[in-house]
């Protein structure tokens, strides 16, 4: 086990953030070698993101941008994806590279209509991926 690893995760777990990128890269090598030692193979390596599908990237934005801006839970920007289809595809593709197989979604969207209208989207960028 990495040894420099634990206190890293152990300080994002208690700051209640999003992981920065480089730290995903860790705890997912982290989760490998883990299952590894104890003779496990993943079939399933989550990650949790706030999400928005607009119907365009301005929609997106103007559904999200404000929740976004107004602090959403305390998260850094960074951590929100959201904006047209091929953005949010290009955007959770990266976590696909990284190893990670499972994207647990929660909508940005406050209005159930576009949650419902996100989530329907959502359904497309989940097939952009697998044919990825």
């Amino acid at each position: 086990m990495k040894g420099a690893v634990f206190p890293k995760v152990h300080r994002w777990i208690v700051s209640r953030q999003h992981p920065p990128i480089r730290l995903l890269v860790l705890l997912i090598e982290l989760y490998g070698e883990r299952c590894e030692a104890h003779g496990r193979t993943p079939t399933a390596v989550a990650i949790r993101r706030d999400v928005h599908v607009g119907a365009d990237a301005a929609d997106a934005e103007r559904v999200a941008g404000p929740v976004v801006a107004g602090g959403y839970r305390g998260f850094d920007p960074s951590a929100c994806t959201y904006g047209s289809a091929e953005q949010v595809t290009e955007k959770l593709g990266a976590y696909a590279a990284m190893g990670y197989t499972d994207v647990i979604v929660r909508h940005l969207a406050e209005d159930q209509n576009e949650v419902l209208e996100s989530f329907a989207r959502l359904a497309g960028v989940r097939e952009a991926l697998y044919a990825a």
